[in-house]
């Protein structure tokens, strides 16, 4: 049986116009999400990223800024289910994954946190944040031995990060004077560093 031209002309404008729809009103939420995100208002934000991960489970930008916002607000837990998504769907969002490393640390989850840390350091070597938490999660012998040897790959030896790194390690070995000189280095390196004066 033959169907009517119009009719399936119908039926083909009908079509297009759902995908039209769908997709305008993703791109809509989005651009609207993104918007409350920069501005700072996370519970418009909110919102606007779980209405878009609605239509779209698979966005991973969505989780992604609803995990960073949880984690900004300390609420570790609601962060790390979204952080966690966002990872399975977009597994080199280092942004997502340096949040979860630091959700992990504020949890107490110490070798998952490290798991993390190992896993952005593969991904971007020069993330002085993730060399940190390796020596935060360093306490036995092996894994001062393995931040250690992540330290001598390090790629930016001359900056406050490394340092700090360095004076950490020297710490947990009970090497006060030598934490005590990379601490010096640190300030050296940038006056400014927060870690100088947290240190």
């Amino acid at each position: 049986m033959r169907i009517p031209l119009p009719i399936v002309a119908a039926a083909t404008i009908a079509i297009l116009l759902t995908g039209c729809t769908a997709a305008s009103k993703k791109a809509h939420l989005a651009e609207r999400a993104e918007r409350f995100f920069k501005a700072g208002e996370y519970d418009k934000a909110k919102i606007e990223y779980l209405n878009l991960i609605k239509i779209d489970p698979s966005d991973a930008n969505a989780y992604a800024r609803v995990g960073a916002m949880w984690a900004e607000e300390g609420a570790p837990l609601c962060a790390g289910a979204f952080l966690i998504k966002a990872l399975e769907l977009a597994p080199n969002d280092i942004g997502s994954r340096l949040n979860l490393t630091r959700v992990y640390l504020s949890i107490g989850r110490i070798s998952d946190a490290r798991k993390e840390a190992m896993t952005l350091l593969e991904k971007a070597p020069n993330s002085g944040e993730a060399l940190m938490a390796l020596v935060d999660t360093s306490h036995t012998p092996e894994e001062i031995a393995a931040t250690e040897e992540q330290l001598a790959k390090f790629p930016q030896k001359d900056g406050a990060y490394y340092h700090l790194a360095v004076g950490g390690i020297a710490e947990k070995k009970s090497d006060l004077s030598g934490a005590e000189a990379a601490l010096q280095r640190e300030v050296t390196a940038d006056a400014n560093f927060a870690g100088a004066h947290s240190a």
